[in-house]
Formats: C-alpha cells, structure tokens, sequence
C-alpha cells in the first residue's frame, strides 16, 4: 500500500485515540512507556504510514503531547544497570530518557 510521509487528521486522531487509551504493550511492545520509536512503528503497523521520528515529535507538539520523564519508580527498575554505566553513559541515556505519555495535555 501507499506510505504517506505525513500524518493526516484523520490519522491524528486515531494516534491520540490510542496514546490516551491504551499502553504499548496493549499494542505488543515489552514497556508501558510511550516513545517516539514505538509510535513510528505503530503507525507503520496499524495505518500504513511511514513518517520520520521528527514529523511525530513535531505533530505532537501541535496537538498539545508533552514529552515526559517517567516516574521515579520506573526510573529506579533498572537501577542494577545504571550502576555499572558510567557516569557519561548515564548522562546521555537520561537525556533520551523522555517518553510521551497519553492523556497528558499541556494548556
């Protein structure tokens, strides 16, 4: 089928349906954490789009999605991990560390 390179209303509303319905691993994905990766991948899967990782960011933004970090508590799941990275390593998986959460509106 055709790809489109952008996301149409109609598909906005269907992404923004699901970010505030539902997790991605009601969607198959091994996390409840919502991230650019997995919504690429969703689109792809579910409505046949094919849209780079900046065009989600960029759309979201325009719906009123705000990039979250996640919880404390999730944070601290890894913990035995994050001890062994070194400090450098940290520093640059905690500034990938942001993760989309449905339902969260700024405004």
């Amino acid at each position: 089928g055709v790809h489109p390179s952008k996301i149409s209303e109609r598909d906005m509303f269907w992404l923004k349906l699901v970010l505030s319905s539902s997790t991605p691993s009601s969607h198959g994905f091994d996390t409840e954490l919502w991230t650019l990766s997995i919504m690429k991948s969703l689109l792809f899967q579910r409505r046949s789009i094919d849209v780079s990782i900046s065009t989600i960011s960029r759309v979201l933004h325009r719906n009123n999605f705000s990039p979250r970090v996640p919880t404390r508590q999730a944070q601290e799941q890894d913990q035995e991990e994050v001890q062994q990275l070194s400090q450098g390593e940290l520093e640059k998986r905690r500034s990938r560390s942001r993760h989309w959460r449905g339902g969260r509106f700024r405004g």
